[in-house]
């Protein structure tokens, strides 16, 4: 399932809102199903972005500041950041990127893709192309800038009205826990890979994000957060308390951050500690049987 959209196009995750603008009326946006959870209607955008359409020249040479192989890549040059993308399995450039130091403006060059089947003849870009990794880059930007909530390598779950959140690394367990509570009628998975957490109104918010994990599915609802847990394989199940500095040291490398920004890097580790005060968190060892979510509910 698909849609597609004419310019502009607004969207909002974790309540970071973007507006996108485009001037030529032979390209539409396409996007599938996951991604209409996110489409607004317009909307006062913290992150504004004037797409155009064609082949994205490279980078100029500048201050490299991350760069994964083969992926994309990120510059800081003459007061400006420059990134770029491209496509996995043929190395061509899918995307060009001039932002301003606020991450708040930008202009886009992206690859499009016409004579795509169910578009009426007409040219596409996918709201993929932009979202992934770009979109994550400015959202975990303006979410740590903000010091009002950070995006995480968690998944999590709505039972009964109440937010849980499941932090770890790849292989920690994340989506086999998911698809656990997935089987249970009476709760939702929110996601199973990335999560935002945000404080508001002085309350903990779960929320939905389209960068998806091994399970391919998310829930738009957005829950209060009731407890955390961190994740780890075992042959039981077992919770372990652990001290804050513990809980801190490992609950950081789980976070999306714009490591060369040192002061919003500082906002980020403030609102951990400050969420690890508020938000009870444990470590839970796990096998992957359905028993465990009746032991979850015990606890909470």
């Amino acid at each position: 399932m698909f849609f597609l959209k004419e310019s502009p196009l607004f969207f909002s995750i974790g309540r970071v809102r973007f507006a996108c603008f485009w001037e030529d009326p032979r390209l539409q946006c396409l996007a599938t199903r996951v991604y209409s959870h996110f489409v607004t209607e317009p909307h006062t955008a913290d992150v504004s972005l004037n797409l155009s359409f064609g082949a994205p020249g490279p980078l100029p040479a500048g201050e490299v500041l991350f760069e994964d192989a083969g992926d994309w890549r990120l510059v800081r040059h003459n007061g400006s950041f420059f990134c770029e993308t491209f496509k996995i399995n043929n190395g061509l450039r899918e995307l060009r990127a001039e932002l301003n130091m606020k991450l708040t403006e930008g202009q886009i060059t992206l690859r499009p893709r016409w004579n795509i089947k169910g578009a009426d003849g007409l040219g596409v870009w996918y709201m993929s192309q932009l979202i992934h990794p770009l979109g994550m880059q400015l959202e975990t930007y303006h979410l740590a800038a903000k010091g009002e909530g950070i995006l995480c390598h968690g998944a999590a779950v709505a039972d009964n009205g109440e937010g849980i959140l499941f932090i770890g690394r790849s292989g920690r367990g994340k989506s086999t826990i998911s698809g656990l509570w997935l089987k249970n009628s009476k709760a939702r998975v929110l996601g199973d890979d990335r999560i935002i957490v945000k404080k508001e109104n002085g309350k903990y918010w779960l929320y939905p994000t389209p960068w998806l994990g091994n399970l391919g599915h998310i829930h738009p609802d957005v829950v209060p957060l009731k407890k955390i847990y961190l994740l780890e394989h075992e042959c039981r199940h077992r919770f372990v308390n652990k001290t804050k500095p513990d809980l801190l040291r490992d609950f950081f490398p789980n976070l999306f951050l714009p490591y060369w920004e040192k002061g919003i890097i500082e906002k980020a580790l403030s609102f951990l500690d400050g969420l690890l005060n508020d938000i009870p968190c444990v470590s839970l060892e796990f096998t992957p049987h359905a028993d465990v979510i009746d032991f979850i509910r015990g606890d909470m």
